[in-house]
């Protein structure tokens, strides 16, 4: 007997949804490392720490961290490993495409991050960064963004928007949504992203920065291996 395949015309065999393009992972921080970043930023802010002439954004205050390896490198790692190792399982590789075969372990660093106090209307453009790998971390979302009117779609005040590739049909080649605090995004650091403006008279805070992959080790030569993503 054929089995059935069909039930109240619907599909009852399994259904995978194969997805290709960059690999981006939500997640979220600890309020621990959501207040160390405040404090950190505020020391920046008091040694004027500039980074405007460093990014394109239209935000008059924008500062860069200090000794990111003394106390930032090791508590962003796990949520690095984690999206590497998501990126994996999802996608099978996250190479670069000369690179036949990834390593037993790679080597990664983050080479800066900055840091965002974003006022009435002031925004960031469409822009890339440099680096592997990008991320921001959200540590103050005011609540007078929830009640702006839309902008247009579901992109709302103050939302953050990541886009790769063109749209089609049956493809959506980008995502939106209004962060709340502690709410971390990892993303190729090649994919385009904004953020848009709001009008209510408020700060909006965020972390950024970028992660360089490009040494791997090799568990069977018992040799580092450039990777170069």
């Amino acid at each position: 007997m054929a089995e059935k395949l069909y039930k109240d015309g619907r599909m009852t065999a399994p259904i995978d949804f194969l997805i290709t393009g960059p690999q981006i992972m939500k997640t979220k921080v600890s309020m621990d490392l959501v207040d160390l970043l405040l404090k950190k930023g505020e020391e920046s802010v008091k040694k004027n720490l500039s980074w405007n002439d460093q990014l394109v954004g239209v935000i008059k205050k924008e500062f860069g961290y200090e000794d990111l390896d003394n106390w930032f490198s090791s508590l962003i790692q796990p949520h690095i490993s984690d999206y590497i190792n998501w990126s994996i399982e999802r996608q099978g590789a996250m190479m670069n495409p000369g690179v036949s075969e990834l390593p037993s372990r790679l080597n990664t660093s983050v080479i800066d991050l900055w840091i965002n106090y974003q006022q009435k209307n002031e925004y960031n453009p469409p822009h890339i960064h440099s680096g592997s790998l990008s991320f921001v971390i959200w540590l103050q979302i005011p609540e007078e963004l929830k009640n702006e009117p839309p902008l247009s779609g579901n992109q709302t005040a103050g939302s953050f928007v990541v886009s790769h590739g063109e749209a089609h049909s049956f493809s959506r080649n980008s995502i939106s949504f209004l962060p709340e605090v502690a709410d971390m995004i990892i993303f190729p650091a090649y994919c385009e992203h904004y953020v848009h403006q709001f009008k209510s008279d408020v700060t909006r805070i965020s972390a950024a920065g970028n992660i360089l992959v490009e040494m791997g080790y090799d568990e069977k030569t018992k040799k580092e291996v450039y990777v170069g993503l």
